[in-house]
């Protein structure tokens, strides 16, 4: 426990520092190539997800979004807190890896709300009030432990229905993939 409470004090200062030695550095910061590509994409074919980039960037949130396997293979995603400084709260937005093009994005605007939903709760500054205020403020989630939220799934919607509407105008990417075909469960969704 020690360790890792070093660590995370570590890397709230570093996380710090770095936002204060880069006036104006992105809110939504992709880990990897293939993370950055997904912002992007989404960014470009999504009214939805450029609007709560626009409402974060205006925020003291830091949202680093990656791509990873899930433990729980029910899980498409999940939103967990990472640290707060005296300036920022950071979140890091975690995708199950692999999902295809079009549930990657759906579900990055379903997280990116979860996102502004801590953006709008300034009390929020500690992972044990991230979670308190998911218990109170959510659902209970099919995972133990997961909680949701009516307008983070109406904005995972929103950004779906975007990508199905039509081709995205100059955004330069390859054709857009089919969605994979869905099964009778729904999704599952978590905040940790």
């Amino acid at each position: 426990m020690g360790r890792y409470v070093f660590l995370m004090t570590a890397l709230a200062a570093a996380i710090g520092a770095d936002a204060k030695a880069q006036p104006g550095a992105a809110r939504i910061r992709p880990v990897g190539d293939a993370d950055a590509a997904v912002v992007a994409d989404a960014a470009c074919r999504s009214a939805t997800v450029r609007s709560m980039v626009a409402r974060l960037e205006a925020s003291d949130v830091i949202v680093y979004v990656t791509m990873r396997p899930m433990r729980n293979r029910v899980i498409a995603g999940g939103l967990e807190f990472v640290a707060a400084t005296a300036t920022d709260r950071v979140l890091r937005v975690v995708l199950a890896f692999p999902l295809d093009r079009v549930s990657r994005i759906a579900m990055l605007g379903h997280e990116l709300q979860h996102a502004v939903e801590v953006a709008d709760a300034p009390e929020i500054r500690s992972r044990a009030q991230f979670e308190a205020h998911y218990q109170s403020h959510g659902i209970e989630g099919a995972a133990a432990g997961a909680h949701e939220t009516d307008r983070a799934r109406l904005a995972e919607r929103r950004v779906r229905a975007e990508l199905h509407a039509g081709p995205a105008e100059n955004c330069g990417a390859a054709p857009r993939e089919q969605p994979a075909a869905l099964d009778d469960r729904p999704p599952v969704y978590s905040t940790r």
